[in-house]
């Protein structure tokens, strides 16, 4: 029975002038009844098909991307060093607000500090961070000996008696 169907469904009818199968599932190339494997379904045969006669393109698609998208990395990365220097044992990060009450920044314990990442133990949670340079916040200047205010027992330029 299934074969009196397949071959019906492969003659070509007077009044579409096509076949009922590939007015369904499109056309399909040099397929004879007898050739279709009957444990999968007609479906599955033309999906394969399909799919093999697209990955090609797929193919190219995904490579040209890639390739677009590598050219826009070097561009980006072309003057930037890889490698950061953190000189400090305590350094703050932007995190991500969830609140609008909630800081701003959170603190980390540094422990290492590889490529363009910091690595390190959160203050508040001891959970371990990897932090990218960019989030860490810029630490404030210090003031300089030069700024350093002089000791109350010396007479300044006020006290002066002349």
């Amino acid at each position: 029975m299934i074969t009196a169907v397949l071959i019906y469904n492969q003659s070509v009818h007077f009044s579409t002038g096509y076949t009922p199968f590939s007015l369904l599932y499109g056309p399909y190339d040099n397929l004879n009844a007898h050739e279709i494997n009957l444990d999968r379904t007609i479906y599955e045969n033309y999906n394969d098909k399909r799919k093999k006669e697209i990955m090609p393109f797929y193919e190219q698609l995904y490579h040209k991307q890639l390739e677009k998208g590598t050219k826009i990395l070097n561009k980006r990365n072309m003057g930037k060093t890889d490698t950061v220097e953190v000189n400090e044992l305590v350094v703050y990060f932007e995190k991500n607000k969830i609140r609008k009450s909630d800081p701003l920044y959170d603190k980390v314990n540094v422990s290492g500090v590889e490529r363009n990442k910091v690595k390190g133990i959160r203050d508040k949670t001891k959970t371990n961070a990897n932090i990218h340079v960019r989030k860490i916040k810029p630490s404030r200047k210090k003031f300089s000996s030069l700024q350093v205010r002089p000791p109350d027992d010396e007479p300044g330029p006020s006290s002066r008696r002349d």
